[in-house]
């Protein structure tokens, strides 16, 4: 078992969730640091420092990133972003073969314009 100073020297977390000795009470604490025989940081919830001497710390627990999921959200969202740039490449490059024509009334007579797919020889 890893040591409350250590991990924190070691890991250097962004926020350490704290259980006392005392009451078993969980302060989270942000920006942790140990100097000499004491845990420094800001209390996560309110905001104000805390100073919290090691030998009441029972354990020391921290949030790490999940290796996999986040590959899975970067793959997801590098996708979706070659989807869009694929679409707006060929819209540009003229190869879409939806149209609108607002000249047209539509059918229902709603006024809004006629669209869909151009067949090969013309508008559908």
């Amino acid at each position: 078992m890893v040591r409350p100073a250590q991990f924190i020297a070691e890991k250097k977390p962004a926020i350490v969730y704290v259980v006392t000795n005392r009451e078993g009470k969980v302060l989270e604490i942000a920006n942790p640091r140990v100097s000499g025989d004491t845990v420094l940081g800001t209390s996560a919830a309110e905001n104000l420092p805390v100073a919290l001497p090691l030998s009441e710390v029972y354990r020391v627990a921290a949030l790490r990133p999940h290796g996999g999921r986040t590959a899975l959200l970067v793959a997801g969202v590098t996708a979706a972003a070659g989807i869009v740039a694929y679409a707006f490449v060929q819209n540009a490059a003229g190869r879409n073969n939806w149209s609108c024509d607002y000249n047209t009334p539509a059918l229902d007579g709603a006024g809004a314009p006629s669209c869909g797919p151009t067949a090969a020889a013309g508008r559908p």
